[in-house]
């Protein structure tokens, strides 16, 4: 799923600990009567694990009121509930500036998710966004819809983030950006046409959030293409095993699995 590439950015981040986010999320839903539909369910989990990393790193949202009405109430109620049970899971202290922020985030995808659709306007804006990095990067990812629709859950919070001025830190901006050059540099044209349109620079913090999204599509589209290759070779074992890694070193993005094996064991 859209969480798949997130243990890249800490090694204490397994499937393990999205399982356990998913666990909380889930039951907290299902006894708050709270409905969202699966796209913008696995979204929440992504916004949860990062929101995770970044409280480990002691980045919390700061202690500015983030206003919300009335209509907030359920919403604040669900968030309150999944962030005390997720800080218990994690030994990180507790913030009611965190809840009102995640209630933000779950409110946001509860519109979306009763309309059932995403606006055409931002729905044209991530296209044409896309065919600029298409053009500019040579990586084509107008046509992942699933991308599309979790960018897009992605951005309607963070121009509430803009707008309100409450762009969020991110503990691992550095090692995104040494580890996935290019994600960073998709996102970063993303969000140069976002302050275009909306008046408001995006911090590095809020790019790099931005470009595990764009990691997690462009490692998709690798794993499609990449081939499966069968080498038949009379060298011995030994030197198979180095021919094999130097072949993955070389060619580790196109090449899935690489089989060796010798002359008399081929089948004919």
């Amino acid at each position: 799923g859209p969480v798949g590439f997130l243990p890249y950015l800490a090694d204490d981040h397994d499937e393990n600990t999205l399982a356990n986010i998913r666990t909380i999320v889930t039951d907290v839903l299902i006894e708050s009567h709270f409905v969202i539909s699966d796209i913008v369910f696995q979204n929440l989990i992504i916004h949860i694990a990062t929101s995770v990393l970044r409280m480990k790193h002691g980045h919390y949202i700061s202690d500015q009121q983030i206003r919300l009405d009335e209509s907030y109430n359920h919403a604040l109620v669900v968030a309150n509930d999944i962030m005390q049970q997720v800080c218990t899971l994690f030994t990180i202290p507790y913030s009611e500036s965190e809840a009102r922020f995640l209630a933000l985030n779950i409110q946001g995808k509860r519109e979306i998710s009763s309309e059932n659709y995403i606006s055409d306007e931002l729905n044209r804006f991530i296209y044409d966004t896309l065919v600029m990095v298409k053009d500019q990067f040579n990586v084509n990812l107008t046509e992942d819809t699933d991308f599309r629709i979790s960018l897009a859950l992605h951005t309607y919070p963070l121009i509430t983030r803009m707008e309100s001025n409450m762009q969020i830190k991110n503990a691992m901006t550095y090692e995104i950006k040494q580890k996935f050059i290019l994600a960073f540099d998709a996102a970063s044209v993303f969000s140069n046409e976002l302050y275009k349109k909306y008046g408001v620079r995006i911090t590095d913090d809020e790019i790099s959030y931005l470009a595990l999204h764009f990691e997690g599509a462009i490692q998709a589209q690798k794993r499609e293409r990449s081939q499966k290759v069968l080498i038949i070779s009379p060298q011995k074992k030994s030197f198979t095993i180095l021919l094999r890694q130097r072949l993955t070193d070389w060619f580790k993005n196109e090449i899935s699995t690489i089989d060796i094996v010798n002359p008399s064991k081929a089948d004919k």
